[in-house]
């Protein structure tokens, strides 16, 4: 078994990066963390897609790490 290539996509449940998910979920080699700044919406959008891909929700919110 070949190991799986981990991604982070920010901003993954967004326009753009559910796009580029959608391009990318079928690839089985593929761990997708999709991260954006609520978890919550991030895991919806995880829970809504068939993927031979792993995908993993995650919060990622610069703002909030205290740095301007």
């Amino acid at each position: 078994m070949s190991a799986q290539l981990r991604l982070l996509v920010v901003g993954g449940y967004g326009t753009f990066g559910s796009r580029t998910i959608g391009l990318l979920k079928d690839e089985p080699r593929l761990h997708i963390i999709v991260a954006g700044r609520s978890h919550g919406k991030a895991e919806t959008f995880c829970a809504a897609q068939e993927a031979a891909a792993v995908l993993q929700p995650a919060a990622f919110d610069r703002a909030a790490t205290g740095r301007r």
